[in-house]
């Protein structure tokens, strides 16, 4: 009997034992860990995206979000290898023009959700300018964000030092110009040294001046870019405006220009997204911002405005965990509740699409939501999303050119047809992709 006692006591730690490693496998085996790499690392966007993060968690704790931030023009330049060497990320925010992501999916390493809208209904929730700006050759590639139009920020003390009012067509806006540039300001905090930087100014002054039928037949329907108001747009914004500008402007990036603004030295921001908004917010303290839309030529024509999806989530194709994923872009894009964190917290615009009861906006948000949701303007696409590949390059380094004098404005439009020609007949424009 002793015996038989003494081997029951052996046995029982064992089993318990057994029992507790086996647990520690289950518990291990059950949590996924998602790789998202994203946009995320000004203290706004961190603040937002790492409530978000925290909420996920508590909804899906079988999941941790393992989240990397890094500036878009890193992740545009990092994230093609990584994807294609199988060391990428589960889930990525980037980029969502043809230019970026149309080689990423002809190459197959984005994941197609054109099914999970329909399965989750984003299509019932989400604004449709979401869906139709990162779908390419019918298929729906993930889910824009950051609905965004480009419009002019002014510092309201110096128009008021100045003793002008919001310009209501393109010479009234030259004329505050000269009158700041006489006073001492600099008439428009602008730099040309980033490519975002060439496309937000220069595009909305194309938009201004050409209109939005020429626009819209060239961007989508294989239409000419020789239309009028093209070379008249690229001479204004690259040759006769240069006087009104940061000094030396080809050299100038984004912080530089956003600190002239933000010091109080500009009257005008002419590149301000939507996107300004949250640094206003956060870094403006000394005089009150305003917005206003890029005017026409002629101030009885209604504003034709450059719209987009700042960015998007697309899902890596090669995903161990597709499931985890798609929940996750769920959870950021198409729940009340991060819709709410994104207005409040990071002051940006999501796809969400239906009413938030109590939401509190900063003032230019509430003013932002209204045009883009009230049909305040008419708004295109732009060209940073519907460029082909090389059309896109070209458009930052021919505008600096232009500026600089290496090149003229008819050599600029005569490339620009060509490549656009070129990008059609390779499929890589709206109109002509295929897989």
């Amino acid at each position: 009997m002793s015996g038989v006692k003494k081997c029951k006591r052996g046995i029982a730690p064992l089993i318990v034992g057994c029992m507790v490693f086996l647990g520690i496998i289950l518990n291990a085996q059950a949590t996924i860990t998602l790789k998202v790499w994203d946009q995320w690392y000004q203290p706004h966007q961190e603040k937002a995206i790492e409530m978000m993060d925290a909420n996920f968690e508590k909804m899906h704790p079988g999941v941790k979000i393992d989240r990397t931030a890094m500036p878009v023009r890193e992740m545009s330049t990092v994230i093609k290898p990584a994807l294609a060497a199988g060391t990428g990320p589960d889930v990525m925010y980037g980029e969502v023009g043809l230019a970026f992501l149309g080689p990423l999916i002809k190459a197959g390493t984005i994941m197609d959700l054109t099914d999970a809208w329909k399965e989750r209904g984003w299509d019932e929730k989400l604004i449709s300018t979401s869906r139709d700006t990162i779908t390419y050759g019918g298929r729906v590639w993930g889910i824009g964000n950051e609905l965004e139009y480009i419009g002019i920020g002014y510092n309201k003390e110096i128009f008021a030092d100045l003793g002008v009012q919001i310009p209501k067509s393109i010479a009234e806006m030259e004329q505050i110009s000269e009158k700041a540039l006489d006073e001492g300001y600099i008439p428009m905090a602008w730099g040309a040294r980033d490519w975002w930087q060439s496309f937000n100014l220069v595009n909305p002054v194309i938009w201004s001046l050409v209109g939005k039928g020429p626009a819209y037949k060239a961007s989508f329907e294989g239409g000419t870019w020789k239309v009028p108001g093209m070379k008249e747009a690229l001479y204004k914004s690259c040759v006769e405006w240069k006087k009104f500008y940061v000094p030396n402007p080809a050299a100038i990036g984004g912080d530089d220009a956003n600190m002239a603004f933000f010091q109080g030295r500009a009257a005008m921001q002419p590149d301000a997204g939507t996107w300004q908004i949250p640094m206003y917010r956060d870094n403006i303290t000394d005089f009150e911002v305003g917005h206003f839309l890029w005017p026409r030529p002629d101030a009885t024509q209604t504003p034709v405005t450059v719209a987009y999806c700042g960015s998007g989530y697309q899902i890596n194709s090669a995903t161990k965990h597709p499931d985890a994923a798609i929940d996750y872009l769920d959870y950021l894009m198409a729940s009340e509740e991060a819709a709410r964190i994104w207005y409040e917290v990071a002051a940006y615009m999501p796809p969400w699409g239906r009413p938030i009861r109590d939401l509190k906006l900063h003032p230019l948000m509430k003013i932002a939501a209204d045009r883009l949701t009230g049909g305040k303007g008419v708004f295109l696409i732009g060209l940073s999303l519907t460029a082909p590949p090389e059309a896109h390059t070209f458009l930052s380094v021919g505008t600096q050119e232009v500026i600089t004098g290496q090149r003229t404005v008819d050599e600029f439009v005569e490339e620009w047809e060509r490549l656009w020609e070129k990008g059609r007949r390779e499929g890589m424009t709206k109109d002509t992709f295929e897989l």
